[in-house]
């Protein structure tokens, strides 16, 4: 597992403008140093932004599992918001970690445990961590029609109840188009911690076919 940059225990972020273009190829050059020759991605929410550029631009990229994440660009509307969050991650960081981590939950009353957690690990992310990672976002390219065009090789995890990728909008631009398209019940933006099991049976799945054939 590969920590993005200004992530975990990755280096501070240095590389500017923002943009998840920068992340792949941080991304890129971890898979460079370990000889990796081909590999599948699993990318949840930002990360699946950095995995579809992955198989944008990385002949070595097989598999792509996007968590809870999406192809499209952002909406002017969600541009200005992801700004907004830039700026405020200097004044107020805690404020908008306890505001905004229990939103990524369907239901965050059963998963306080989780929240509370969340947020202790997001406060170890200093503000231009947060900062570079909300305007590369907000910069990022409508790559729908990669998924459309690998469609055999993307697999699609929605959360029924995610309030940061709708359902009916996820619906509109891959039901019927990809085959790995799933939307799981019970869960909102963090499927693999609300409905661990349901993701782990996808996995399985999508990699065993994978082997096997």
């Amino acid at each position: 597992m590969i920590d993005l940059p200004g992530h975990g225990a990755s280096a501070e972020i240095e590389e500017f403008p923002p943009s998840i273009e920068a992340f792949a190829d941080q991304v890129s050059e971890v898979v460079d140093q370990l000889d990796i020759s081909a590999y599948d991605l699993v990318g949840h929410s930002m990360g699946g932004y950095v995995a579809l550029e992955l198989k944008r631009k990385d002949h070595r990229v097989r598999k792509v599992v996007l968590l809870n994440s999406n192809s499209w660009a952002d909406s002017e509307h969600k541009r200005s918001d992801r700004r907004r969050v830039a700026q405020i991650v200097y004044q107020a960081k805690d404020l908008f970690l306890k505001e905004a981590i229990p939103n990524l939950f369907r239901d965050p009353e059963k998963h306080s445990d989780e929240v509370r957690a969340l947020i202790e690990e997001a406060r170890l992310i200093t503000p231009d961590g947060i900062a570079y990672a909300s305007l590369a976002m907000a910069e990022r390219k409508d790559l729908t029609q990669i998924v459309l065009n690998a469609s055999d090789d993307v697999i699609i995890i929605q959360g029924e109840g995610d309030k940061i990728v709708p359902t009916e909008v996820a619906n509109s631009q891959f039901k019927g188009k990809v085959k790995g398209f799933q939307v799981i019940p019970n869960a909102g933006h963090m499927s693999h911690i609300e409905t661990p099991e349901a993701v782990m049976d996808i996995f399985k799945h999508t990699f065993n076919k994978k082997r096997e054939g």
